[in-house]
């Protein structure tokens, strides 16, 4: 039976995020870096003849990776289409399984206001009768058009509530048309795929298709969209030391290195994440130490501009060292790794940390609020606000199994349950 998180429960209230156009690319470039796809078989006892979608009119096994010519950038989904090297289907093929979920996601709220509650969740099941509930405010229909700044009061954090126990989630769906791969994983809001960070590479698992991608050498975690489709990361084109923040297409198997406003000037590409159809990242110049940008673009690489720059305050601990980083829905705070340690401070100053959360575990994930971090140590869930770095809730694990991934959508808290056939599994959040 599912259990409370004790003091305060919220409810948030889903919408519709703002759709993400297609991307379409220009031709293939020798030069670009190459990504594999692998039709995996299914696990011991099952029939291992796996359908794999064919997505053109001329499949291969290798999804196209394409390097954008000089000046060119990805164009809207009423433009016409070149089309790359795609999948080859390795038996009759399935019908398409739909990337976006049914109902589709919730689209950013703002920032907690000053002095207001963290809103902790409550495990769907428990009795409340402790306390009284009071619902998130509902979203914004738009993503912020500005990078708002929090509050120069930080919300006052809830009483940490009673333990949980990641043995009561729900089994959402078995990943057993693909092997996952091993790594620190990211989850998708959709649910049914894994990006697997390790080693410096990064592997995708689409489990809607039966079919494992290696997209190469990358710098950092890579990012979903809010809407399942892209996958932001950092590649290498080929002869380069350096990595530039490119996009993975999971409909079409496009690896494209985004056309930025530096253009040859050495740097190196951290992806940092989403805000709506805006993706962001940090830019740091290898042969100018001290020199660090935030950065923002449309999905397409379109409308590339400076977010925050070091030149005046310095780097401080947002710098060439930092491992991985994660903006919130809201854009106004960032979760990064650095020396070990994860941290959360302003975007309009992500040098200097507001707060210090410890070990990011294996895996980390915002609130739909914004205002909390949900960390998996690979055995335990923890919420930890984001203002104070107060814990706020931790779980049990009866069972004792390992767990991977973080996913905090309205109605749960998901995580990836080994041991046996892996399993998406889901605390519900609710009333």
């Amino acid at each position: 039976m599912p259990v409370d998180l004790d003091t305060d429960t919220f409810e948030p209230t889903p919408t519709v995020a703002p759709l993400e156009p297609e991307s379409t690319c220009d031709a293939p470039n020798d030069d670009a870096p190459t990504a594999t796809a692998t039709a995996t078989g299914a696990p011991e006892g099952i029939d291992t003849a796996v359908p794999v979608v064919p997505l053109g009119p001329d499949p291969s096994p290798t999804p196209a990776i394409i390097q954008p010519a000089d000046g060119a950038t990805a164009v809207g989904e009423d433009a016409e289409v070149t089309e790359g090297t795609n999948l080859e289907p390795t038996s009759t093929p399935a019908e398409v399984v739909p990337i976006e979920p049914d109902g589709g996601l919730p689209t950013p709220s703002q920032a907690p206001e000053s002095g207001g509650d963290v809103d902790t969740p409550v495990i769907e099941g428990t009795d409340p009768a402790d306390s009284t509930i009071e619902p998130a405010a509902p979203a914004d229909e738009t993503p912020p058009a500005d990078v708002p700044t929090p509050e120069d009061e930080a919300p006052t954090p809830t009483e940490a509530p009673s333990g949980f126990d990641v043995a009561a989630a729900e089994t959402v769906m078995l990943f057993d048309t693909a092997p996952v791969p091993d790594g620190a994983l990211q989850l998708p809001a959709s649910a049914d795929a894994v990006a697997a960070y390790s080693g410096g590479a990064v592997t995708v698992a689409d489990f809607a298709v039966g079919v494992t991608y290696d997209l190469g050498a990358s710098r950092g975690a890579p990012v979903w969209s809010p809407r399942s489709q892209l996958l932001l990361l950092s590649t290498y084109a080929t002869g380069d030391p350096y990595p530039t923040i490119a996009t993975w297409d999971r409909a079409t198997g496009a690896l494209v290195p985004l056309p930025t406003a530096t253009g040859d000037e050495v740097h190196s590409d951290l992806p940092v994440g989403w805000v709506g159809s805006t993706l962001y990242y940090q830019r740091t110049y290898p042969d100018e130490p001290g020199r660090v940008e935030l950065r923002s673009a449309a999905f397409d690489g379109s409308g590339d501009s400076v977010v925050w720059s070091a030149e005046e305050a310095g780097p401080g601990s947002f710098d060439a060292d930092v491992s991985q980083a994660l903006i919130n829905a809201q854009g106004n705070l960032i979760a990064y790794v650095t020396g070990g340690s994860l941290v959360v401070a302003s975007v309009d100053d992500p040098g200097s940390p507001i707060a210090f959360l410890g070990s990011p575990g294996v895996a980390f994930d915002w609130s739909p609020e914004g205002n909390a971090l949900l960390v998996n140590d690979g055995t335990r869930l923890a919420v930890i606000d984001a203002y104070s770095g107060t814990q706020l809730a931790i779980s049990d694990n009866s069972a004792g199994t390992a767990i991977g991934g973080a996913l905090w959508l309205p109605d749960g808290l998901s995580f990836v349950e080994f041991g046996g056939t892996p399993a998406l599994r889901r605390l519900a959040v609710g009333a």
